[in-house]
């Protein structure tokens, strides 16, 4: 069974925009898109990670919003939708995470059974004791590289 990876804006941010600004982290992230887009593993991302690739946009490179929306529309991703009313309250207090805004990711990895959630974001450890796993891409490349091994 094929592993599926929930992805946070900080990885995509650095996939759209960190060949030049984050050239450490960017070969990873490459590589874990390459992994994606090949079927070695699925990925999810949801409408707050496009909402919020947008609103890096606006701030930071303007005149780029069309062309990395475009660039992220053709990758092999499901995007899921936002939280219902009812989920959010159903899950709210169910992940401790000290920064709130990113709680809808964690649940809606939850939701959607991932095996992890993939991000550059360090408060996401917050949950990884508590039913989500938290990886650095270099870590889920590990974790698909060894489970195409077996």
């Amino acid at each position: 069974m094929t592993m599926t990876f929930y992805l946070d804006s900080s990885v995509v941010d650095v996939y759209l925009f960190g060949l030049n600004k984050e050239p450490q982290r960017y070969p990873d992230v490459v590589a874990l898109f390459d992994a994606i887009n090949v079927g070695k593993v699925d990925a999810i991302i949801s409408v707050y990670t496009v909402q919020e690739v947008a609103t890096f946009c606006r701030d930071y490179f303007p005149p780029q919003i069309f062309a990395a929306t475009t660039r992220l529309s053709i990758q092999k991703l499901k995007l899921v939708p936002l939280l219902t009313r009812l989920e959010k309250i159903q899950h709210y207090r169910r992940f401790p995470i000290r920064d709130s805004s990113d709680l809808p990711h964690v649940i809606l990895a939850h939701l959607y059974q991932c095996d992890a959630l993939v991000a550059y974001n360090e408060h996401f450890q917050d949950t990884a004791a508590h039913l989500m796993p938290y990886l650095l891409p270099s870590e889920a490349l590990s974790k698909i590289e060894t489970a195409s091994q077996q």
